[in-house]
């Protein structure tokens, strides 16, 4: 049965494996180091976690609500009215801002450093993070941007939503560069202004690139929407 000790000593080692591993990625971190920074013994972190990569889950897993729960809720309380432009910013809004909320969290900026850091992995699909907590979210904007534009390909709807993910996951990495851009006029330390402008950013582009299919192509229906048991997949 747990006890408080052994929930502190749990956090303490979450703790110090987020910093490091949004410092360094996966691979550059070791239980070892990780015992360090915790101030734990090294057969202390396989006791609770089994081994790096359970460690490592645990970190997502704990976020899990702001992650993933909340944006998958906000998303189904979309409401799709048929005015295009305010469709589209609902979307937008309801996957920036419970992420950007995470920030504000003890530890948030590792944490969304870490994101961004697994999102840019070539070897995260071993590890499964992103297909279990970030493309549920990514499905369901994808369902609402299809009801948003069902006259568009739904190849140039995914090419859409990668290009605005892209957007986030700078954002997450948080290294400084707009500060350094903008010689400190840009700030990511201002939650609610980085919300609206990312938010902004994401409607805009959205909105230019799903008003009409690029190229005129021809779509076929075999490709541009999904098979009914990839939508089976989103139930």
């Amino acid at each position: 049965m747990p006890t408080e000790a052994g929930d502190q000593t749990k956090e303490r080692i979450l703790s110090a494996a987020e910093q490091l591993f949004a410092k360094s990625g996966f691979d550059g971190v070791s239980m070892r180091d990780i015992g360090r920074a915790a101030e734990v013994p090294f057969a202390l972190i396989t006791y609770h976690f089994q081994s790096k990569l359970g460690l490592y889950q645990a970190l997502f897993r704990r976020r899990q609500d702001l992650l993933t729960t909340q944006r998958l809720q906000r998303l189904h309380e979309v409401q799709i009215t048929g005015n295009r432009e305010a469709d589209i910013r609902q979307i937008a809004t309801a996957i920036v801002d419970p992420l950007i909320d995470v920030r504000s969290l003890p530890g948030g900026l590792d944490f969304t450093r870490l994101i961004a850091r697994e999102i840019c992995d070539p070897m995260e699909s071993e590890r499964g993070i992103v297909a279990e907590y970030l493309d549920p979210v990514a499905l369901a904007a994808l369902e609402l941007l299809e009801r948003v534009a069902p006259h568009v390909d739904y190849e140039q709807i995914c090419w859409a939503f990668y290009f605005a993910s892209g957007s986030l996951t700078i954002n997450n990495a948080n290294t400084g560069r707009v500060e350094r851009l903008s010689s400190g006029k840009c700030q990511t330390s201002d939650t609610p202004h980085v919300a609206t402008m990312l938010t902004t950013f994401i409607a805009a582009a959205w909105d230019g690139m799903l008003s009409t299919n690029i190229g005129q192509q021809k779509r076929s229906p075999a490709r541009a929407r999904r098979s009914p048991q990839q939508r089976k997949k989103l139930v």
